[in-house]
């Protein structure tokens, strides 16, 4: 969140009452942290040669302070229907209000905080502030801005929220006070979608090279067409297994998805051959494929398993992956 003209005080107002409530609101969403934020505080600048002419000491004047600002209960109010807690609202809102403070009484007159220094309104932490290179305009503004970081719930959907989120900061955009504007600066989403067009180009670079190879050797419509639909076949019966299991697309099931696009196209040629093996010896259709598939059915699922198995102590990592 930048703006040029409305105080960073405001804009933080803004970003924890509104934009952190809105997003947190999101299913799916488990924590939204606000970094950068200016929250307003009235500073006190003493003066000691004021203080050492009242008699006074910084610690009389922090009681004094402590003591002026202080928000006490009142009592109860019982109704017929409802009881309402009375709370008596003596926080001081700004600095006027506190250059108004009386801190001691000396000679029956009132020695005020504006007596011995001023209060000033200013900010909690006066010596950080978060800038925002802002690109778009005046090749590369530094703006102060407040950045939100949006942190999503283990097995979300992250997709899924950023779309949701999207539509938050366009809403949020028009009702922004003064000339505040909120830009997504970083979405993992993004990266997601950019793993998921990537499986999806490496599955159909796949099945073409797949079958162009098939046909080239075996020269067998089709045989070629069994061994391309190996593929996809076994993709959709992984995805059905994952939405069963309650597993969503991250960045360790496309690699997995990836990774197993080389293992089924492998076992499909392997298999795939020595089926036409047993034919081109003049075994019958369904018999060839019967002593084919025995014959090295064992060793195709032992190679695979022993592939998947060099992942297997990815289970015994802690943390979230």
């Amino acid at each position: 969140m930048t703006a040029r003209h409305l105080p960073l005080t405001d804009l933080d107002k803004y970003a924890e009452t509104r934009v952190a409530e809105q997003i947190s609101m999101l299913s799916g969403v488990s924590a939204v942290d606000v970094f950068g934020g200016q929250t307003y505080a009235a500073r006190i600048e003493l003066n000691p040669y004021a203080l050492a002419a009242h008699h006074l000491t910084i610690t009389q004047v922090v009681q004094a302070v402590q003591s002026g600002n202080t928000n006490l209960p009142a009592g109860t109010l019982y109704g017929a229907t409802r009881t309402y807690m009375v709370q008596a609202q003596g926080q001081l809102r700004n600095a006027r209000a506190y250059n108004g403070l009386v801190v001691a009484y000396q000679n029956g007159a009132p020695v005020k905080l504006s007596s011995l220094g001023r209060a000033i309104n200013s900010v909690e932490a006066n010596k950080q502030v978060t800038y925002f290179l802002n690109k778009a305009v005046d090749h590369g503004r530094r703006e102060p801005s407040i950045m939100l970081a949006v942190q999503r719930q283990p097995g979300s959907n992250a997709v899924t929220i950023s779309k949701e989120l999207h539509k938050v900061i366009a809403t949020l955009s028009h009702d922004a006070p003064g000339d505040a504007s909120l830009q997504i600066f970083h979405d993992h989403a993004q990266f997601v979608g950019s793993s998921i067009r990537d499986v999806k180009l490496t599955l159909l670079l796949s099945i073409v090279f797949v079958t162009l190879v098939i046909f080239l050797f075996l020269r067998n419509i089709r045989a070629t067409l069994i061994s391309a639909l190996a593929l996809p076949t076994s993709i959709v019966g992984t995805f059905a297994f994952m939405k069963l299991a309650g597993f969503g697309l991250d960045n360790l099931s496309l690699m997995g998805l990836t990774l197993a696009v080389g293992f089924v196209v492998d076992d499909a040629i392997v298999v795939l051959e020595n089926i036409v093996r047993h034919r081109e010896m003049g075994e019958p259709v369904f018999r060839a494929a019967l002593l084919g598939t025995q014959e090295i059915g064992f060793t195709v699922v032992s190679m695979t398993l022993s592939l998947a198995a060099v992942f297997l102590p990815i289970l015994l990592m802690g943390g979230i992956l």
